[in-house]
């Protein structure tokens, strides 16, 4: 509780507070969908945000109603109990999967993304054609997109690529960043070289006019028929 009540709000890597949090979310509302529909049933549905998630937020704002009693019991559950009992289910999946030393339960060590070149996806060889693995910002509701699909938390399965402001009134360039480089070439130096930057939420100057381009190229590619 402590944790959350100091939390911020904002999914930073460095934080402990979404690690709880979006764990908790993920177990309340199997919580609540589970005992109508059944383990097997509520897990299919849980897999696709879009069937449930807005039900659940209506649910939960409103404060009660018919899903938050667990029909397997005597008593009538309340929103209350639910959130109790999935705090419970948090505590025990965060112990197993993170150690008993809540301080280390961060974001970042939960929630991580990684890179993978398409030549090698799986297996031996995909770090070194890709990106690595790394500590991930943000969630399936933040600007800083990091969704992640609800039977494999946290593992980013859904990202921005690209991240671009634009001063229209400058025809020379645009801030922008990449996930992982400005090429597609493997081992080429620029195939990779944006990836801290994108984690970071830095931005770097693209020269926008054929001037600009030319004035600040570096090398020249050429591609001979």
């Amino acid at each position: 509780g402590a944790m959350l009540t100091r939390w911020t709000f904002m999914d930073d890597p460095e934080l402990v507070g979404p690690t709880i949090f979006h764990t908790l979310y993920g177990q309340l509302a199997q919580r609540v969908f589970e005992d109508e529909l059944g383990p097997d049933a509520a897990r299919e549905m849980l897999k696709v945000w879009y069937f449930w998630q807005e039900r659940f937020h209506w649910m939960i704002a409103k404060g009660r109603s018919p899903w938050f009693d667990d029909i397997r019991t005597a008593r009538e559950e309340n929103l209350a109990d639910m959130i109790l009992g999935a705090g419970r289910d948090t505590q025990t999946l965060l112990t197993r999967r993170l150690g008993t030393d809540m301080g280390r339960w961060r974001w970042g060590r939960a929630h991580t993304i990684e890179y993978v070149s398409p030549i090698r996806r799986q297996g031996f060889g995909k770090g070194l054609l890709g990106g690595g693995r790394h500590p991930a910002a943000g969630s399936g509701e933040t600007l800083h997109r990091g969704a992640y699909a609800f039977d494999n938390p946290f593992e980013v399965s859904i990202s921005a690529t690209l991240r671009m402001v634009a001063n229209l009134n400058d025809p020379h360039k645009v801030l922008a960043v990449l996930c992982g480089g400005t090429t597609g070439r493997v081992f080429h130096p620029h195939a990779r070289d944006q990836v801290d930057a994108f984690l970071k939420g830095e931005k770097r100057y693209w020269w926008f006019s054929d001037d600009q381009i030319k004035a600040h190229a570096r090398s020249e590619l050429q591609l001979n028929p």
